[in-house]
């Protein structure tokens, strides 16, 4: 009797166990990402595809992150198998990872209260990662398609191996004995035939403390934004040392950073920079200290002030951009930096105030100009033309990878000595606008004296810049006297009756 109660209450047992389990893996698209939500940060959601057993692993067609409005990443064709072997290891393939960069940028990032944060031991972490491998086949990034590629993770024994291969992309990396990084290969082909290669192995400690006391790494940069290689230098002494940057062969030095690194900051102090690449020489100094950094990229507190030294007929002029103590975050950024100075070429001046902030994804970043901004120019442009004043109030405005957006306006006071001077205003508004893209809406008035005809002038109407096509919609102007020889004539006026388009060559 007692064995038939045993055998029943087993097999109950059993068989709701069975159900159970049934029932959780028959609902695994439902529950889980209810779970995985509490880790996730706010505002992100899990979604996938209903999980099938294969032999020793199991496979999901699609499985994706999402906003409320996009969709961050998406994996598709996922496949997980687990390997009993001498050594147990894990492997993760999938055909396509989808990124959505700009979706990032749309995230909202709730106030947190600041508590005591225990710096990131990278040790620790990657001691725990167990044997496993990664495949994704094809990885796309949807603002930036060239660089897309394909992504190995290997970990074992002998160290991490990182590989990402793409037709603009090659980098190959192994981390060592959880302490090294070592570069084994670096090759991104830029926009417009510009590339950056890095020519030799290096070796990254991934903690200050593995630094050895005293030490040296060189390598070489290609890149067709110099006409030389570059040889790039980083000597230390215990926790200072220097970077250098200079052209390959014993060239010029085109940048000398002393540096410091303690378990609080990292700080570069008394910095100089060159650049021999435009029509002058640009040289300046660079001051910069980075707070908290071994709480990792979201705990970053930055401090910078930069300068850049100009020198054209009016003497020397000195830019300066500085930057507070600011909290840097990389996909939702708020950084206020002060533009101010001057900038001398030839025989142009140019002045800027610029309060400004930079908002958004630091890989597209938005400027958003602070009340008070300006800019101004002056200088003589030709053998007759001189710019007495020009204007161009920015407060309120932004400035993005797509152009200019809000209000867009310029004040330019000049002299010519063969036709007057003059006074122009212009107001708009523009949406995207850069020089031959985008729209920029805007009306304009003046006034001035035209000295072959001794005569005062006025000027008002509006219109575009639409692409590349600038148009005049509407036009009216006139003099209060035209006199020529011994002819005369009083208050003349001129209108325009159609557009005026100008289609300027791409």
């Amino acid at each position: 009797m007692l064995l038939k109660k045993t055998i029943k209450w087993t097999g109950m047992i059993l068989l709701g166990v069975g159900a159970v389990s049934t029932t959780l893996w028959l609902t695994i698209p439902r529950w889980l990402p209810v779970v995985a939500k509490s880790y996730l940060p706010e505002g992100v959601s899990l979604s996938l595809t209903q999980p099938r057993l294969q032999q020793w692993g199991v496979f999901i067609d699609d499985i994706a992150l999402k906003s409320d409005s996009c969709t961050l990443a998406n994996v598709q064709q996922f496949t997980f198998n687990y390997q009993k072997q001498q050594i147990d290891s894990l492997s993760f393939n999938s055909q396509q990872l989808t990124i959505n960069e700009g979706c990032f940028s749309q995230l909202s990032f709730a106030d947190k209260k600041e508590t005591a944060t225990v710096p990131l031991d990278i040790h620790a972490l990657l001691a725990t990662i167990p044997h496993l491998s990664v495949d994704i086949n094809h990885v796309s990034l949807m603002d930036n398609q060239r660089y897309n590629g394909h992504f190995q993770l290997k970990s074992d024994t002998n160290g991490r191996l990182i590989s990402y291969q793409g037709d603009n992309t090659q980098i190959q990396a192994l981390i060592r004995d959880n302490q090294w990084l070592d570069i084994k290969q670096l090759k991104i082909n830029l926009p417009d035939d510009n590339q950056i290669e890095l020519a030799a192995e290096i070796a990254l400690p991934l903690n200050v403390d593995s630094l050895p006391e005293n030490g040296s790494i060189s390598t070489t940069l290609l890149t067709s934004h110099y006409a030389y290689p570059l040889v790039f230098i980083a000597q230390w002494q215990g926790n200072s040392g220097t970077i250098s940057i200079a052209e390959q062969g014993g060239g010029q030095a085109l940048a000398v950073l002393p540096w410091n690194v303690t378990a609080e900051n990292i700080t570069i102090e008394k910095g100089r920079w060159e650049w021999f690449g435009l029509d002058q020489p640009l040289r300046g100094g660079v001051n910069i200290n980075i707070a908290q950094w071994q709480q990792g990229l979201t705990g970053l507190r930055l401090t910078a002030r930069l300068n850049v030294m100009t020198q054209g007929h009016a003497g020397k002029g000195n830019l300066v951009m500085t930057i507070p103590e600011t909290a840097i975050n990389w996909l939702d950024a708020d950084i206020p930096i002060q533009l101010t100075g001057i900038v001398n070429k030839d025989l142009m001046q140019a002045s800027a105030q610029l309060p400004v902030k930079v908002t958004g994804m630091l890989t597209d970043p938005t400027i958003e100009f602070q009340p008070g901004s300006l800019l101004r120019f002056k200088g003589q442009l030709t053998e007759t033309l001189t710019v007495k004043d020009a204007r161009l109030p920015l407060a309120g405005s932004t400035l993005s990878s797509k152009g200019f957006n809000g209000h867009l306006n310029a004040i330019v006071l000049a002299e010519d000595t063969i036709w007057g001077d003059y006074r122009v205003h212009f107001a708009g508004r523009s949406t995207d606008f850069l020089p031959d893209q985008g729209n920029w809406q805007w009306r304009y008035w003046g006034e001035g004296n035209l000295l072959p005809l001794k005569a005062r002038w006025d000027i008002a109407g509006t219109g575009s810049w639409v692409d590349n096509m600038v148009s005049f919609e509407t036009l009216n102007t006139g003099f209060d006297v035209l006199t020529y020889q011994h002819t005369s004539m009083l208050a003349p006026r001129l209108t325009l009756l159609t557009p005026f388009r100008w289609f300027k060559r791409r």
